[in-house]
């Protein structure tokens, strides 16, 4: 604590050089382990993201399961422009997962950070939280999930300030003074931008003050409020609106998927107080995890399953036979 007179005391602050050597280690450390789990999850991922792009193209799994792999081996290759485009594409479909792009993008500010010297894009490492926290997560998806409605609502409110900017350059020059006197589209950027910096949606701010009695009294009431209306009320209710029912969707779904991982089991969706009843008369206390964890473990059987992917039809035993059969019926 530092004395500054009178009795009263400061908090002693770290010396700028020590700060700097903590900021730069905590950074260094983020960049370390974000990459590192970027590089597993390429590796992990990148491969069913080119089957899904070879899929894609017909000539994946549906033509393994057509013509057999001997006559896919008796193909010849692709050449090297096209695996690069096949590659890039897979890639590009890897990229779609958000948390992946999402944390790449941060590593990429991480990395600039470090080469180019510009160490404020280390603030940025804070929003890996959004990825951290699984509520942050769902709000962020929230966002997301209704983009294309979103931008086409955000277009809409453009033509609208649009058409008004237009209306006002014609007829309300005057009131909008500097605002508008060059064209329309600079009337339209100032009203965007004058109509919502000031925390209230409308054009009070930039217009000057009218009053009944005046000649253009009635022009100018309706021309302010039918912008507020429009603007404030109904186009920015609408963008809450679709943000709102998104997160709703994205919560009761949440909530579905978690009621159903503690009341069903996972591989055959048996009830939970059937297997419980089943486990206490064989004298098993923990029944329900018991049955998940030994019985029917979910891992052994995504291990069955690839394995079951990368078995030759000739090769495959009566079990794995009869899993194709049962797959193929239901397709």
């Amino acid at each position: 604590m530092l004395e500054c007179g009178r009795g009263q005391y400061l908090p002693q602050r770290l010396p700028l050089k020590q700060s700097q050597f903590i900021s730069n280690t905590l950074s260094l450390l983020y960049f370390t382990c974000t990459a590192v789990w970027l590089l597993l999850t390429v590796v992990i991922k990148f491969p069913i993201a080119l089957h899904e792009a070879e899929s894609d193209l017909d000539i994946g799994h549906s033509t393994y399961e057509d013509v057999g792999r001997e006559e896919m081996r008796s193909k010849p290759p692709r050449n090297a422009l096209a695996n690069l485009l096949m590659n890039a594409y897979a890639l590009s479909r890897l990229m779609r997962d958000g948390q992946v792009a999402w944390r790449a993008l941060l590593l990429t500010c991480c990395f600039c950070a470090f080469v180019f010297g510009h160490y404020w894009l280390n603030s940025f490492i804070l929003m890996d939280f959004w990825c951290q926290s699984p509520v942050l997560a769902t709000v962020f998806r929230a966002i997301c999930s209704p983009l294309k409605s979103l931008a086409m609502t955000f277009l809409g409110l453009l033509i609208i300030t649009f058409v008004y900017a237009a209306i006002g350059f014609r007829y309300f020059r005057e009131d909008f003074h500097h605002f508008c006197n060059e064209n329309i589209l600079t009337c339209t950027e100032n009203i965007l931008y004058q109509g919502t910096r000031g925390g209230i949606v409308g054009l009070s701010l930039m217009m000057s003050s009218t009053h009944p009695g005046r000649p253009d009294w009635t022009e100018r009431m309706l021309y302010d409020m039918s912008y507020f209306i429009i603007f404030g009320v109904i186009v920015l209710n609408t963008i809450v609106g679709l943000i709102v029912d998104s997160f709703g969707a994205l919560r009761l779904d949440m909530e579905a998927r978690e009621n159903d991982q503690q009341t069903q089991t996972f591989v055959s969706c048996i009830d939970r107080r059937s297997v419980e009843q089943v486990a206490q008369s064989a004298g098993i206390s923990d029944g329900f995890e018991y049955h998940e964890t030994y019985r029917q473990n979910k891992w052994d059987y995504m291990a069955f399953l690839f394995h079951l992917c990368e078995t030759d039809l000739e090769e495959r035993t009566a079990r794995g036979a009869l899993w194709d059969g049962n797959q193929t019926r239901r397709t």
